[in-house]
């Protein structure tokens, strides 16, 4: 196993430098201990996150898309998934003036859960 988050330099999963400050932010902002949960990965995550590649089949997406981009993103560049998202025919794309790990918890939660259930609202019938 190794860390999920660490320091530029340390060996971890995510080593940006907003990494470790957003999962302290996290776990504060869910009110959870830093024991609550497991906070390493298993080592083999390494070798197949570098073949992630949703841009590969991004334009052979048929139903309608809501496609959420932090504008400060260090570990998903905005530039990156803004470049993803346009080949994806139906894409509904909203950029937030956040980091990776400000979406899980105020302010910034409060607006993109917003926006996906109005994505949600607009886009699945309800029978």
């Amino acid at each position: 196993y190794v860390p999920l988050v660490g320091r530029p330099g340390d060996l971890g999963i995510m080593t940006t430098p907003d990494a470790l400050p957003g999962l302290e932010q996290l776990l504060v902002g869910s009110n959870l201990a830093a024991d609550a949960y497991r906070q390493d990965v298993a080592a083999r995550i390494g070798l197949k996150i570098g073949l992630y590649s949703p841009g590969r089949v991004a334009s052979k997406i048929t139903c309608p898309t809501l496609v959420q981009i932090a504008r400060h993103d260090a570990i998903t560049p905005c530039a990156v998934a803004e470049k993803v998202a346009r080949r994806i025919p139906e894409a509904t794309v909203h950029i937030y003036d956040c980091s990776h790990f400000d979406p899980y918890v105020d302010p910034a939660f409060t607006e993109i859960i917003a926006d996906q259930l109005a994505f949600l609202r607009d886009n699945v019938p309800v029978s």
